[in-house]
């Protein structure tokens, strides 16, 4: 099958890591960035895939990508950084 779902979590951080190389279903989640190093910016990054060929993605359903109180003025993004 090749499928993987997750639901229901909460991701506190400034870097963060969401891979995976399968069918993936991310439900009912929440990524709150954190402040980074002076001078710097958030990434939360997604989809791993090796072969062009290969049937993989990532859905967020219903997901919220929420950045701390105290954030202003830093840059966040979601995608690869490079």
């Amino acid at each position: 099958m090749n499928r993987q779902f997750y639901q229901h979590c909460e991701i506190y951080c400034t870097i963060a890591f969401i891979c995976s190389g399968r069918k993936t279903l991310f439900q009912n989640y929440i990524i709150q960035v954190r402040i980074s190093l002076p001078k710097k910016y958030n990434t939360t990054t997604t989809q791993q895939r090796e072969l062009e060929n290969t049937s993989t993605g990532v859905v967020f359903q219903n997901c919220a990508l929420k950045a701390n109180q105290d954030m202003n003025n830093i840059a966040t993004y979601l995608g690869r950084q490079w």
